[in-house]
């Protein structure tokens, strides 16, 4: 009789630690032992383009804290996390996928003329210019 092994746990308390303009940065709690069918060898990061509903860049890691790279500024992603590992019969394997998590990359930053002469001018009266 042929039995199918089950998924391993997926990947814990996925966050997104911080944006920049083109990437995002996410952690993620490793899997419990008891929860895992097979040693991980490594995770894999999924992420989504909103909108659009393309996938960005896959990632693979093996272990939290992960960058995500060359993503669009501005835009709003989707990203989530599972693991990856043979079973006994070396057949490669995915675990079951984290929650989703959110983030947006940040935009331009935009300074107008009068910000920057008042921040110019704020500068040199604290140091004494």
């Amino acid at each position: 009789m042929l039995s199918i092994p089950s998924e391993s746990a997926a990947p814990q308390n996925v966050r997104v630690t911080g944006v920049s303009r083109t990437q995002v940065f996410l952690e993620w709690d490793d899997i419990p032992c008891l929860d895992r069918n097979a040693d991980i060898k490594h995770y894999r990061i999924f992420g989504i383009h909103v909108i659009s509903g393309n996938p960005t860049r896959t990632g693979i890691s093996g272990r939290a804290p992960y960058v995500v790279n060359e993503l669009s500024q501005d835009m709003e992603y989707t990203f989530f996390v599972y693991s990856f590992y043979f079973d006994d019969d070396g057949i490669p394997r995915g675990g079951r996928n984290s929650r989703m998590v959110f983030a947006t990359t940040m935009g331009k930053v935009v300074v107008s003329y009068e910000d920057h002469y008042r921040l110019i001018e704020n500068m040199a009266v604290l140091c004494g210019y």
